[in-house]
C-alpha cells in the first residue's frame, strides 16, 4: 500500500478513537431513570422586574429552580427566551393559559449513586389586557391647521407588552387613500428586552432635512410624528398624558421602548418642516395594531388654503375615526 493510501485510513482510525474516548466519560455519566417518588420535587419560583410576580401573557418573566446537580430547564420551543442558564430562564410569556417548564437534574442516592430525575410543572399564566386609544383634544384653533393627535396608553392593570405597529397610508388627492398605497411603517417596542443598539447614531438636535429623513414617518405637505411618553403621574400612578415626550425614529424603530404608551400627530398643513405653501388637498389613513388586533384607525380627507401673512387653514372633507 502507497503511503498517500495509508495516511488517509490512519486518520480515520485516529478519529474513531478520539469519539469513543469523548463519548466515554458521557455515556459513563448518563444514570438510570429515578424510581417514581424517589427525587424530592424541585421549587419554582416566577419574576418580573427582579421581584416574585405571577406569569402575565406579554410580559418578560423569568422563572428560578432551586439549584441541583446537573440541572436544565427546558421549555416549549414555540415560547421565546431571552436568556438561559443552569437555575433560571427568562422568556416573553406567551399568550396561553399555561407554561410548561421542564426540569431535569441527577439525584444522589443514599448509596452514592445517580439516577436522572426529570419534572414537568404547568404554571399558570394570567391574560393580558389591550392597550387603548384616545384623542388627544386640542384648541378649537388647532383644527383648522389640519393638526390631529391621539395617544395609545397601556392599561392600569396587567397591560399588554407586545410591540405597537404604526402604518400610514398618504395621498396628495383630497380623496380617501386607497388601500393599495404603500404605507410607511414603524414598529414601537414596549417591552426594554426588545431594544436594539443601533451602530449609527443619530443626530442630538436635528433640523428639518434631518427630521425628515430620520424621524418622521411622513414629512412635506403631511407631517406625522411619534412621540414615546415618558413615566407616570406621580399622583395617580397612571400614564402622564401630560408629561414629557421622546421623540421616535423611523429609521431606528426599536431603539427606544415606549413602555407608557405613544402619541402620534398628523400636522396636514405642512408647513412645520419645510413642506410646501400653497398645498391643496390631501388624505392619509393611519392605523396603529398590536398583537393583530387594531388599536386605532384614523382617515381624513383635507383640503386646505394658504394666504399672504398667516399660515393655512384646512378643511376636513371625509372623515372615519375608530379608536379601540
Amino acid at each position: 500500500m502507497a503511503r498517500s493510501d495509508r495516511v488517509p485510513a490512519a486518520r480515520a482510525a485516529l478519529g474513531v478513537a478520539l469519539a469513543l474516548f469523548l463519548a466515554g466519560p458521557v455515556a459513563a455519566a448518563r444514570a438510570e431513570p429515578c424510581l417514581p417518588g424517589e427525587a424530592r420535587a424541585v421549587a419554582l419560583t416566577t419574576q418580573e422586574r427582579g421581584e416574585d410576580a405571577p406569569l402575565i401573557a406579554t410580559h418578560d418573566a423569568t422563572i428560578r429552580a432551586d439549584t441541583r446537580v446537573g440541572q436544565s430547564i427546558s421549555l416549549p420551543p414555540d415560547v421565546r427566551v431571552t436568556s438561559q442558564n443552569a437555575g433560571a430562564v427568562a422568556l416573553i410569556v406567551p399568550s396561553t393559559t399555561n407554561v410548561a417548564v421542564t426540569v431535569s437534574w441527577q439525584h444522589q442516592r443514599d448509596d452514592d449513586t445517580q439516577c436522572s430525575a426529570t419534572q414537568t410543572t404547568a404554571l399558570p399564566v394570567k391574560p393580558a389586557h389591550p392597550v387603548r386609544a384616545l384623542p388627544l383634544r386640542r384648541p378649537s384653533r388647532q383644527d383648522l391647521t389640519g393638526h390631529r393627535s391621539l395617544i395609545v396608553i397601556p392599561s392600569e392593570k396587567d397591560p399588554n407588552l407586545d410591540p405597537l405597529e404604526v402604518s400610514i397610508r398618504a395621498t396628495a388627492g383630497g380623496k380617501r387613500t386607497p388601500a393599495s398605497t404603500k404605507p410607511r411603517e414603524m414598529v414601537v417596542p414596549m417591552r426594554t428586552v426588545d431594544q436594539i443598539e443601533y451602530e449609527k447614531k443619530l443626530p442630538v438636535n436635528p433640523g428639518a432635512r434631518l427630521l425628515c429623513r430620520f424621524f418622521l414617518l411622513t414629512c412635506d405637505r403631511l407631517v406625522t410624528t411619534a412621540l414615546s411618553r415618558i413615566g407616570l403621574d406621580p399622583g395617580t400612578l397612571k400614564p402622564d398624558l401630560d408629561g414629557a415626550r421622546f421623540r421616535l425614529a423611523r429609521t431606528q424603530p426599536l431603539l427606544e421602548a415606549a413602555r407608557y404608551g405613544i402619541e402620534i400627530t398628523v400636522n396636514g398643513s405642512g408647513r412645520a418642516y419645510g413642506g410646501e405653501r400653497g398645498l391643496e388637498q390631501h388624505g392619509y389613513d393611519l392605523q396603529v395594531r398590536q398583537s393583530g388586533r387594531l388599536v386605532a384607525r384614523l382617515r381624513r380627507a383635507q383640503r386646505c388654503r394658504s394666504a399672504v401673512g398667516r399660515g393655512p387653514t384646512c378643511r376636513t372633507v371625509r372623515q372615519t375615526t375608530s379608536l379601540g
